[in-house]
C-alpha cells in the first residue's frame, strides 16, 4: 500500500494545506470580510450573499471539468498550485478597492480557493492509505481548524482596535495561504500515469464533465453516489450558509462586539481541533457513514440552538458552548463525508467525483444564502427564521441518507459486546424492515415540544409565576393527585410528557432523545419507541409517586416536601426510558446501565431537584426490563 505520496512528509504537507486554505475559508468566508461589508460599509445581507452565490455558481459549473481534467492528468499539484495563486492574488487586492470591485474579486478568489479543494481532496488516497485514511483526514481538519484560529488571532493584531485596517487583513491571509500551502507543492509526489488518456483541453474537460454528472443521475448502478450527493446538497447548504453568516448573526442577534465574534468564532476553532480527529477515529473504527450520520445529528442540535438564541434572546453566555459544538460539528462533517466518498468512488474516478463533490458543495452555497437573503431582506422574517431554515435542510439531508449502507466492513470491534445492536464479532446487525421505521416519532415529538416551549415561554414565561389555570391544570402532575384525582392523572401522563418548561430541561431532552431514541426507532421500529417512551413515562411516575407517598409518612425533610409540592411536566423520563431499552439489546448492557446511573446522578447532584432522579432511573430500569424481556430484537430485513 506504499507509493511516493504515502510518506510521512508528504502526508503533513497534505495536512498543512488544509490548515493554509482554512485561514482564506475563515478571515474572507466567514469572520472579517462579512463583517466588514455589513458592518464597516453598512451594506446588507444579501450583497454578500449574491457575491458568494455567483461565485459558488461558476464553481458548480468549473468543477465537474477541473476534476475530470485532474484525472486525466499525469499530476494533480499543478492544479493545485494553479487555483492557489488564482485565490491569493484577488484576495491581496479586496481591501484596497470599492466595494463593487471588491466583490468581484471576492468572485474570482472563492471560485479558486472552492476549484483548489477538488484538486486537494483527490489526493487524499495518494497520502493515506484504507486502514488510516479517517485519522488522515480528521487531522487534516482539525490541523486546518488550526489555521482559523491562526488566522483570527493575525486578523485581530493587525485590527487592534483599528478598524480602517481590513484592508491589511486580507493582504496577511492571502500571504499566510501562499505561504503554509508552499510544502504540499514541494512534498506530495503522486506517481505518474504513463499513456492513459490525451489531456482534454478545459472547454471540452467542462463538456465531459457535465455530461459525467448527467451520467451519474440516470445511471442505476450509481444510486449510492445519488444518494451521497443529493444528501451533501442539502447539508452543505446549512454548512456553507452558517460559515459566511456566524459572525453577522453573533453580532446582530446576540448582541456580541467585534472582539466578542472573535472570542465565539475562536470557541468554534476549538471546537473543531478537538472534534475533528476524534471524528477521524470514528471513521476509521465504525465506518464514515456512521461518523457522518452523527455529525449531522449534531448539526440539528446545534442549529435549533442557534435559533432559540436570536429566538428568546438568551444570555450571551448560552452562544459559547453552541459555538463549540457548532465548530466541532463543522470539521466532524467534512472528516466523515471525504472518506465515505472514497469508500464509494471507483478508483478510476476518485478526481472526477470530486469535482462531483465540489459542484454539489456549491450549488448548496449558492441555495443557502439566497435563502438566506430571501427570509432576512425579503421576507423579513430575521435571522432566527433563517437558521430553522438551514435546520430544515440537515433534516431532509440526513433522512436521504439514512438508507445509504456503511461501504466498508470494519475489523472487529473489541467493545461491541457492550455496545446495542451488534452481532458476536462487534458488527452492527442489519437494520429492521423499512415498514418498521416509517415514521420518524422522536423528531415529530422533538419539533413539537420545541414550539410548545417558545410559545409557551414568550407568552407565559415560568409555569409557576405567570401561567393560567387552565394551562397548569392541563399539563401539570403533582404526585398528591396520584390518588386523590385518578383521570386527571392519567391525563397528565400523556399531556405532561409533552412540555419541557426550562431551557436547560428542553435541551437535556433533545440531546438524550437525539443520541438514544432516534437510535432506538431507527432499529426497533417507531410503535415500539412510542411504546417505551409512553410507558416508562407513566411507571416512572407511578412508582415514584408510590415511593415519595411511603418516605413521606415515615420521614420529614424540606426536599420531600419541595418533590411533594413539585409541579412534575416534560419527557425526560420517557428519554430515559428509551435509555434503558437501548442498554437491553448490548450482550453485556450492564456498562451502560451504570454509565447512564452515574450520569443521572452527577446531573441529579449539580442541576436537577433532588427527587428528579427517582423518576428517571425508574423509568431507565422499567425501559430495560421491557426490551430486555417482553420485546423480542425486530429482525432484519
Amino acid at each position: 500500500m506504499d507509493g511516493p505520496g504515502r510518506g510521512r512528509r508528504a502526508t503533513g504537507a497534505w495536512i498543512l494545506y488544509d490548515l493554509a486554505n482554512t485561514t482564506f475559508s475563515f478571515n474572507i468566508l466567514s469572520a472579517f470580510f462579512p463583517v466588514w461589508l455589513n458592518q464597516d460599509l453598512r451594506l446588507p445581507d444579501s450583497v454578500f450573499a449574491l457575491g458568494n452565490a455567483l461565485s459558488m455558481l461558476l464553481v458548480a459549473l468549473l468543477a465537474p471539468g477541473f476534476g475530470l481534467l485532474t484525472d486525466r492528468a499525469r499530476r494533480r499539484i499543478p492544479f493545485l498550485i494553479g487555483s492557489t495563486v488564482a485565490c491569493v492574488l484577488p484576495t491581496a487586492l479586496l481591501g484596497f478597492a470599492p466595494w463593487p470591485l471588491a466583490i468581484t474579486l471576492f468572485v474570482v478568489a472563492n471560485a479558486g480557493f472552492q476549484l483548489g479543494l477538488v484538486a486537494y481532496d483527490a489526493l487524499l488516497p495518494y497520502v493515506s492509505t484504507p486502514e488510516n485514511r479517517g485519522r488522515v483526514a480528521g487531522w487534516g481538519v482539525g490541523v486546518g481548524y488550526g489555521g482559523s484560529l491562526l488566522a483570527l488571532v493575525v486578523g485581530r493584531s493587525i485590527l487592534d482596535g483599528h478598524e480602517e485596517r481590513d484592508a491589511w487583513v486580507f493582504l496577511a491571509t492571502a500571504l499566510l495561504f501562499l505561504t503554509l500551502a508552499l510544502p504540499a507543492f514541494l512534498f506530495i509526489r503522486e506517481p505518474r500515469v504513463d499513456g492513459g488518456h490525451a489531456r482534454p483541453s478545459v472547454s471540452l474537460a467542462i463538456v465531459d464533465g457535465l455530461r459525467g454528472v448527467r451520467r451519474l443521475v440516470t445511471t442505476a448502478e450509481s444510486a449510492d453516489l445519488r444518494r451521497f450527493f443529493l444528501g451533501r446538497l442539502l447539508y452543505a447548504d446549512a454548512a456553507n450558509t452558517m460559515i459566511i453568516f456566524m459572525g453577522v448573526y453573533a453580532v446582530t442577534e446576540a448582541g456580541f462586539d467585534e472582539a466578542g465574534v472573535a472570542l465565539v468564532l475562536a470557541t468554534g476553532i476549538i471546537g473543531a481541533l478537538v472534534l475533528s480527529p476524534a471524528t477521524g477515529l470514528l471513521v476509521d473504527r465504525a465506518g464514515p457513514k456512521r461518523a457522518l450520520d452523527v455529525a449531522l445529528l449534531m448539526w440539528m442540535f446545534c442549529l435549533a440552538m442557534v435559533a432559540l438564541v436570536g429566538l428568546l434572546h438568551l444570555p450571551r453566555a448560552v452562544f459559547y458552548p453552541v459555538a463549540f459544538l457548532l465548530g466541532g460539528t463543522l470539521g466532524s462533517t467534512w472528516t466523515s463525508d471525504r472518506p465515505l466518498l472514497v469508500a464509494l468512488a471507483p478508483p478510476d474516478r476518485v478526481g472526477d467525483l470530486f469535482g462531483v463533490y465540489a459542484m454539489v458543495g456549491r450549488f448548496g452555497a449558492v441555495l443557502g444564502p439566497l435563502l438566506w437573503a430571501l427570509i432576512v431582506d425579503g421576507l423579513h422574517w430575521g435571522r432566527a427564521a433563517a437558521v430553522l431554515g438551514l435546520l430544515g435542510f440537515v433534516l431532509a439531508g440526513f433522512l436521504i441518507l439514512r438508507p445509504l449502507a456503511e461501504p466498508v466492513r470494519r475489523e472487529r470491534n473489541p467493545l461491541g459486546a457492550f455496545l446495542p445492536w451488534r452481532d458476536a464479532q462487534g458488527f452492527p446487525r442489519p437494520r429492521p424492515p423499512r415498514w418498521a421505521r416509517r415514521f420518524p416519532a422522536t423528531l415529530t415529538y422533538a419539533l413539537a415540544t420545541t414550539i410548545l416551549f417558545v410559545v409557551f415561554w414568550k407568552q407565559y414565561g415560568a409555569l409557576s409565576e405567570n401561567a393560567p389555570a387552565w394551562l397548569v391544570r392541563l399539563f401539570v402532575y403533582r404526585i398528591p393527585e396520584l390518588f386523590t384525582n385518578v383521570p386527571l392523572t392519567l391525563l397528565h401522563f400523556v399531556t405532561g410528557v409533552w412540555v419541557n418548561w426550562h431551557i436547560v430541561q428542553l435541551v437535556y431532552v433533545l440531546v438524550l432523545l437525539a443520541l438514544f431514541g432516534m437510535w432506538f426507532e431507527v432499529r426497533e421500529g417507531t410503535r415500539r419507541a412510542v411504546l417505551v417512551f409512553y410507558a416508562t413515562s407513566l411507571t416512572a411516575g407511578v412508582v415514584a409517586g408510590l415511593a415519595l407517598y411511603a418516605i413521606r409518612a415515615f420521614a420529614s425533610a424540606p426536599w420531600i416536601d419541595a418533590a411533594w409540592t413539585q409541579a412534575w411536566t416534560g419527557g425526560s423520563a420517557g428519554a430515559f426510558g428509551l435509555m434503558g431499552a437501548t442498554a437491553a439489546r448490548a450482550r453485556r448492557p450492564w456498562l451502560l446501565l451504570v454509565l447512564f446511573g452515574f450520569w443521572e446522578l452527577n446531573v441529579g447532584y449539580w442541576w436537577l431537584r433532588s427527587y428528579t432522579p427517582a423518576f428517571h432511573i425508574t423509568a431507565m430500569l422499567t425501559g430495560f426490563l421491557l426490551a430486555r424481556y417482553a420485546l423480542r430484537p425486530r429482525a432484519a430485513a
